[in-house]
């Protein structure tokens, strides 16, 4: 069997894997709003997509710090997070709306589904690195 670090690791992996392919999602439909809606759309996507995709990354950073062995502080960094993501998402929104010129509801979208789809990763991996912790305690 294989030990519970390289259990942690490959699922570790996963995530952000599973992260990666949501920012891609968003790059191309930030592609597609430039495209068929028009520049205000276009910076309004890109712009929530970006904020998603930091966000992605600082969860992913802190998580390698976190040890595997308390899986409860991984569920208060997720649940945590999540009040600032919603006050840094109105300041951009409302900041970004006079400096760059962008469409909110774009922004407003890209950012509902980079975080939605962030966090259903989120939850499966801590799910999933609970899971791994209790077997490792069990046997």
């Amino acid at each position: 069997m294989a030990s519970i670090e390289g259990l942690f690791q490959e699922k570790f992996r996963k995530a952000i894997i599973f992260m990666v392919l949501i920012v891609c999602l968003n790059i191309g439909l930030s592609i597609y709003s430039m495209m068929f809606k028009g520049v205000p759309e276009f910076k309004g996507y890109l712009l929530g997509t970006l904020l998603t995709m930091v966000f992605s990354i600082l969860w992913v950073l802190m998580v390698r710090k976190v040890s595997f062995s308390n899986p409860m502080v991984l569920f208060s960094l997720s649940l945590g997070a999540f009040p600032v993501k919603i006050i840094v998402f109105a300041v951009f929104a409302f900041g970004g709306l006079l400096i760059f010129r962008m469409n909110r509801a774009f922004f407003g979208m890209a950012f509902l589904l980079g975080t939605v789809l962030s966090l259903f990763v989120e939850v499966w991996f801590i799910l999933t690195v609970n899971k791994i912790v209790r077997r490792s305690r069990r046997g």
